[in-house]
């Protein structure tokens, strides 16, 4: 009796039905006593049936149940649910009241359904958002700390916010220090300070530094390169600072070899000087001989044929001579043009590391190249070698791939191929199941 009044009030007054969310009423034993218009639309009229197994199709009541709890404790619940079956709804806010009569007991249970499908989209959106930038934040730290060149990153106050794993093990963590006074001990900004540089023209700024380290003198290449933030503003300076002392050995070692050639070559000349004079003094002996000869030529007339023949000898010794000066000064300076020239031109033009080391070993190698037999054969044996098959025969001979080839020379991949048919045809193999690298080291 008292939830047919209820009911016809709820009726009556119309105010259920002019609310847009679902509503319906059930009793303390679960049954669904009422639904406004808008619950019947979504659900369908559920009018005296259990709740439990008119929505869900149980035969108890749910575990957890908002309604029960609101039963128990006389408060309001809410839950969220994935989704109302039946209905369109792809996400639910459930909310649960407690009913009271006039004495305050609780006769009846009030549940609202909302629908917040689009919110817990745009909740779940948001998380994922938030998940792939942790995701990308952490993929970003992981390769910064595991570059190999010291990084860090100086705030547009020159202070330190940031340090990669190699930069904190090598200069120790200066986090929230300024640089200068972390890594120079000063109370000031450096004198022609690169990072600020940067954050006066945008522009990426590079210096060399030696610094002592464990007893021995640390070479660096300091790089600064201004970071901005999505507007295009400069909010922080990235610094890459690279060990170079590698490369500084190297180039010392290349100066040493560079002063032993010019040494040797010097030597060289002094010797063919030598020979030279020795050669006039032969000459001028060998007047003063035939000046003798002419004044006393009735002494020495029975031996005029062997006078013929040690002055050819002379002439064809002097010839040779002549054609290995010659040939001398064809080899040094072909292997010049065509095993040293190529590979600095690239070193000036590179100025990455790794690039750096390939052709710095490449030019130590060349160097010794120059006192083998190998090059004066690709160029004297084969003199249809042009200067970049010869290039190429070198890295092949090496052990060079193709692909390596390609990068060193700068050129296609098709090229490299193309230039190894053309030294497989010159050498005679084109065709032929030869090894073309154990073709060029026979001849060595």
């Amino acid at each position: 009796m008292f939830h047919t009044q209820l009911i016809d009030d709820l009726e009556s007054t119309g105010l259920f039905n002019a609310i847009g969310d679902p509503i319906s009423v059930q009793d303390t034993d679960f049954r669904v006593i009422y639904q406004n218009k808008r619950h019947v639309e979504l659900v369908g009229d559920k009018h005296g049936e259990y709740c439990y197994n008119a929505y869900k199709q149980r035969d108890r009541v749910c575990e957890n149940c908002h309604l029960s709890l609101c039963f128990q404790d006389g408060k309001i619940h809410t839950l969220e649910q994935a989704g109302v079956p039946a209905s369109g709804i792809s996400y639910a806010e459930i909310t649960g009241s407690p009913l009271r009569d006039a004495s305050g007991k609780i006769i009846a249970g009030i549940e609202i359904i909302r629908d917040i499908s689009a919110r817990k989209i745009a909740e779940n959106d948001l998380v994922e958002a938030i998940r792939k930038i942790e995701d990308e934040k952490a993929k970003t730290e992981s390769i910064l700390e595991t570059i190999g060149d010291h990084l860090s990153i100086q705030d547009t106050n020159l202070k330190i916010i940031y340090q990669n794993k190699i930069s904190r093990d090598t200069f120790g963590d200066h986090a929230g220090e300024f640089c200068y006074k972390a890594y120079h001990g000063r109370d000031t900004e450096c004198v022609e300070c690169h990072i600020a540089k940067c954050f006066k023209d945008g522009q990426i700024h590079r210096l060399e530094r030696a610094a002592p380290r464990n007893g021995d003198i640390m070479y660096t290449e300091h790089t600064a390169s201004p970071l901005r933030d999505s507007t295009g503003s400069i909010i922080a300076g990235i610094e890459i600072v690279r060990d170079i002392s590698g490369r500084k050995c190297l180039e010392e070692a290349l100066k040493k070899t560079n002063e032993m050639l010019e040494a040797r070559v010097k030597e060289r000349t002094f010797d063919l000087v030598k020979a030279n004079d020795i050669l006039l003094e032969e000459i001028s002996e060998r007047k003063r001989i035939e000046q003798e000869l002419r004044e006393t030529d009735h002494k020495l007339t029975i031996h005029s044929r062997e006078l013929e023949e040690s002055n050819t000898a002379l002439k064809v010794l002097l010839r040779q001579r002549e054609q290995d000066q010659k040939e001398f000064e064809n080899n040094i300076l072909s292997n010049m043009k065509h095993l040293i020239f190529p590979y600095l031109d690239k070193l000036k033009e590179n100025r990455t590391m790794s690039e750096e080391l390939v052709y710095l070993n490449l030019l130590e190698s060349n160097l010794k190249e120059i006192v083998s037999p190998f090059s004066s054969k690709l160029s004297f044996k084969f003199l249809d070698f042009t200067p970049r098959e010869i290039l190429i025969a070198n890295l092949i001979k090496d052990g060079r791939q193709d692909k390596d080839i390609m990068n060193i020379l700068n050129i296609s991949l098709e090229t490299v191929k193309s230039h190894r048919q053309n030294i497989r045809k010159k050498l005679g193999i084109y065709g032929i199941r030869t090894n073309l690298r154990t073709k060029l080291m026979s001849l060595t």
